[in-house]
């Protein structure tokens, strides 16, 4: 049976305005001790697959520093509230990044982004009947190009490596199987 490893000592190594980096000491279940194990600490994520009355869904293009790349993805952030209502973030979100608003928005779940190196999780939202009701309103350092593809085009894009961002895939798959078990 896997037993959770016992926090022998947990240090901030870096401390920022959105993120710390924390180095964990563990006692394994075997007693040997495993050090070294950097975990980057931040918010949770909203992120939100809107889609249009006419079966498009909106999703944004930007940069993105990390992997150097222009992505295609889904609208998300991080939370501003530590303790913020996932369906609540994610609606902020999607009008900050797009101008888009939804009639309805459908709590689908959270996933661990990547459990072995980060502590926070992605919460997706399915916003139904999404339509354009502002302006964006970006952050200074955003640059983000809104883009309506249509759904019957979404698994093509994903299979060519147009869209790529692990989150931005399993949010999708995740709203396609809910939309299909509920026939929206």
């Amino acid at each position: 049976m896997i037993e959770k490893w016992q926090t022998l000592n947990a240090e901030t190594v870096f401390n920022f305005s959105k993120f710390n980096l924390k180095r964990y000491a563990f006692l394994l279940p075997n007693q040997q001790v495993a050090e070294d194990y950097y975990v980057l600490e931040e918010q949770d994520v909203g992120s939100v697959v809107a889609m249009t009355p006419d079966q498009n869904l909106v999703m944004v293009r930007q940069f993105k520093h990390g992997i150097q790349e222009i992505c295609l993805e889904l609208p998300a952030g991080l939370f501003e509230d530590e303790n913020g209502d996932p369906v609540r973030e994610s609606r902020r979100e999607l009008l900050e990044e797009t101008g888009y608003e939804a009639k309805e928005y459908i709590y689908l779940g959270s996933l661990a982004q990547n459990p072995t190196r980060l502590s926070n999780r992605v919460h997706i939202v399915l916003g139904v009947g999404a339509h354009r009701v502002s302006d964006q309103r970006l952050d200074p350092n955003e640059d983000i190009e809104v883009v309506l593809i249509p759904v019957d085009q979404i698994r093509a894009k994903i299979r060519s490596g147009e869209i790529h961002a692990l989150g931005t895939v399993a949010g999708i798959f995740l709203a396609l199987d809910y939309l299909q078990q509920e026939e929206i």
